[in-house]
């Protein structure tokens, strides 16, 4: 499976060059410019699937490599010139494999005038892997030995934004709303989700420095079992999918940059707090259990991001060190033990320039 993919990243990037060709020797009116840019980016993660400090046991940890190439274009199609991106990112970790993924996205940046502006964002990504989990009703379907299964789900999102300056023309206010799905695979469609959101952030920035304040509400559902319908997949009508992942989460993101001499310096405090809504009781179901998981759980997940931009060979660079927390609170002991963990997040990243192609006259 992992080799098709990676044959599918070599193809995205084949594709986006031989666009770039093409689309530079069209004569059209309407195409202004077009832009290709890339960014290569190395990095290591001390706990990429995210054990607890109780399952230390397992190898976690992987460097990676990441590439995200893009172009984009601007269109003279209304009074204002209209930008498109396309962009990948191709994600390589090498000591785990499975975590290795492709992203992609199409977005639009439309100015309506008075320095306001209307985004659309797309987002797709394949094959997010979390780790082996067991499929309970594998268990019950099957006698021999079994030992999990490969958890993966595919995330898309559909985002809209309104920009609008506040004080000043660099003094901005974004307002985002987004729909998105979390569907996994067959043996864990249990917890495909729905989820919408609300962001408000507010950003400026001078020749000094830049500054943002961002403020989000997010609400997920279960596409199944908040009616507790039993699903198809379940063995003779008897189902331990009975699990609910429904949550509510409220974020805030504070971001500081300081420019000292030609290179910058940057700190970012990413906050969130989750509390899932979970009620399940199941003793009616004849399993005498309740979703012990889910019930009465609250997670307070905390990032913070230190990084330095510079310029070296003409290209810039970034690097970027990251501490992550998650603290869980539940009713339940062995629930907190197994959902709350640390990570080290260490990336160099080299930004190339940008390239323009010319359009025949």
């Amino acid at each position: 499976m992992k080799v098709s993919k990676n044959i599918l990243y070599f193809i995205c990037c084949f594709l986006l060059s031989t666009a770039i060709s093409r689309a530079s020797s069209v004569n059209h009116n309407w195409i202004k410019s077009i832009y290709y840019k890339n960014s290569i980016h190395f990095g290591y993660d001390s706990n990429v699937l995210k054990y607890s400090q109780d399952e230390r046991g397992g190898y976690s940890s992987s460097n990676y490599i990441a590439l995200k190439p893009s172009i984009y274009l601007y269109l003279k199609i209304f009074k204002y010139k209209t930008k498109i991106s396309l962009n990948t990112r191709l994600h390589k970790f090498l000591e785990i494999s499975e975590k290795s993924n492709a992203g992609y996205s199409f977005e639009l940046d439309q100015p309506i005038g008075n320095y306001q502006h209307i985004k659309f964002k797309y987002l797709f990504i394949d094959d997010i892997y979390l780790r082996i989990y067991d499929d309970l009703d594998h268990m019950i379907s099957y006698g021999y030995i079994y030992n999990g299964n490969h958890c993966y789900f595919d995330l898309t999102k559909l985002q809209l934004t309104y920009v609008s300056p506040y004080i000043t023309y660099k003094d901005k206010i974004d307002v985002t709303v987004f729909y998105e799905t979390n569907y996994y695979v067959p043996e864990f469609t249990e917890y495909d989700l729905d989820i919408t959101g609300f962001n408000l952030k507010f950003y400026s920035s001078n020749e000094v420095m830049k500054y943002s304040f961002l403020f989000g509400v997010k609400n997920a559902e279960n596409l199944f079992n908040n009616n507790l319908n039993l699903l198809t997949e379940d063995y003779d009508g008897l189902s331990l999918r009975l699990s609910d992942r429904s949550y509510k989460e409220y974020s805030f993101k504070i971001s500081y940059q300081y420019k000292i001499n030609q290179n910058n310096i940057g700190l970012i405090l990413n906050y969130k707090k989750r509390k899932y809504l979970s009620e399940l009781d199941n003793i009616e179901y004849g399993l005498f259990s309740m979703d012990e998981l889910h019930i009465d759980r609250k997670h307070r997940d905390v990032v913070l991001n230190l990084r330095y931009l510079f310029r070296h060979s003409g290209n810039k660079n970034k690097i970027s060190v990251s501490f992550r927390n998650r603290s869980t609170k539940s009713p339940y002991s062995w629930v907190e033990d197994l959902k709350s963990f640390d990570k080290i997040y260490l990336e160099y990243t080299v930004y190339f320039d940008k390239l323009k192609f010319g359009l025949s006259p």
